[in-house]
């Protein structure tokens, strides 16, 4: 959500949630390896402050640049499967990201906007930690940092905003 405090020149807060689930598996052949299957879960948590800068084409069709800082918290599950048992673990991260998107919106009406965007430049910091489900096997931390730049329609997203004020 976001409040225009100039004409071009919007700043709110932003959040979002993903899950994000894969499922792997690996038929026995003869001679060689077991059957197995790999499965993961991801829940990924995020909110943060955004600032948004418009061109606007027309009065109700433009683009925009957006600058925005999240904190995000990312759990993940994952198992394996293999003919001699199942194993399994649970990693955990915590941090922030900032991220540069451009857009393009079309007004609904002073308050509504749908949106669309095709890629971002990015950087992330993250920290965690790794606990297997078996207590005989050590949990390990894990630190994550990146800076990337994608701008494609693999990275294409459509949403709404709703601005209150001006």
């Amino acid at each position: 959500m976001g409040y225009f405090v100039t004409d071009k020149l919007a700043l709110g807060l932003g959040g979002g949630y993903i899950r994000y689930r894969s499922v792997n598996t690996q038929t026995a052949t003869p001679g060689g390896p077991p059957a197995t299957t790999a499965a993961s879960t991801s829940n990924r948590y995020g909110i943060g402050p955004f600032a948004r800068y418009y061109w606007m084409l027309t009065d109700k069709l433009g683009f925009y640049g957006q600058l925005d800082a999240r904190y995000g918290h990312t759990t993940t599950d994952f198992t394996l499967e293999t003919p001699t048992g199942r194993s399994g673990s649970t990693s955990t991260m915590q941090g922030g990201t900032a991220t540069l998107m451009p857009g393009a919106v079309f007004f609904l009406g002073r308050k509504v906007g749908l949106e669309v965007s095709a890629g971002s430049v990015s950087a992330s910091s993250m920290r965690g930690k790794t606990v297997p489900d078996d207590p005989s096997i050590g949990s390990s931390t894990n630190k994550e940092q990146y800076v990337t730049a994608s701008f494609n329609l693999v990275q294409f997203r459509f949403g709404a905003s709703v601005y209150l004020g001006q």
